[in-house]
C-alpha cells in the first residue's frame, strides 16, 4: 500500500507540475521562485540544486526510517498500510470518514485503493519509459 500511495501522489504531482501549477514564494534562500521552474517535471528536477535534492532525499529517508521503527513491524504481524503519524491527531482521517465505515466497507475501500495504486504504478512506469526511451510510448503527450 505504501508504494501505491507514493505512486498516486507522484502521478498527481506530475500532472499538477505539467499543468504549470506551483507553490507561491521562494524555492531557496537565493530567491529562486517556484514559478521560475520549468513546467516539465524532469526539467524542473534537473533545475533544482544538489542541496535541494539532498534535502528531499533526506526527508524521504527520515520518513522511511521512522516507518521501520513501528512496532509490530509489518513483517512481524503489523498491519500493512497503517499510518502511524509522528504528530498528534489523526492526519490520515481528520474528519473521521473511514472510522465510521463498517469492516466490510473498509475492505471494499482498501481493494479500490489497491486497484488505483496499481494503476498509478503503471502510469508512473509509463512516464519513466517515455522519458528514458524516446518513442517507447504511443500517443505521447509529454512536453
Amino acid at each position: 500500500l505504501k508504494h501505491g500511495r507514493v505512486c498516486m501522489a507522484a502521478f498527481v504531482g506530475f500532472l499538477v507540475q505539467s499543468a504549470g501549477i506551483h507553490f507561491p514564494g521562494a524555492l531557496d534562500m537565493s530567491g529562486t521562485q517556484f514559478g521560475d521552474l520549468p513546467a516539465d517535471p524532469a526539467a524542473a528536477w534537473a533545475a533544482l540544486s544538489d542541496a535541494g535534492k539532498l534535502q528531499i532525499f533526506g526527508f524521504i529517508g527520515f520518513l522511511e526510517f521512522h516507518s521501520e521503527l513501528r512496532k509490530p513491524h509489518v513483517l512481524k504481524g503489523g498491519i500493512p498500510g497503517k499510518i502511524d503519524p509522528m504528530l498528534p491527531g489523526n492526519l490520515w482521517d481528520p474528519i473521521g470518514t473511514v472510522a465510521r465505515l463498517s469492516d466490510e466497507k473498509k475492505a471494499v475501500q482498501r481493494t479500490k485503493e489497491l486497484a488505483n495504486s496499481r494503476a498509478a504504478m503503471m502510469g508512473m512506469a509509463g512516464i519513466a519509459a517515455a522519458y528514458a526511451i524516446p518513442g517507447s510510448v504511443p500517443m505521447q503527450f509529454l512536453p
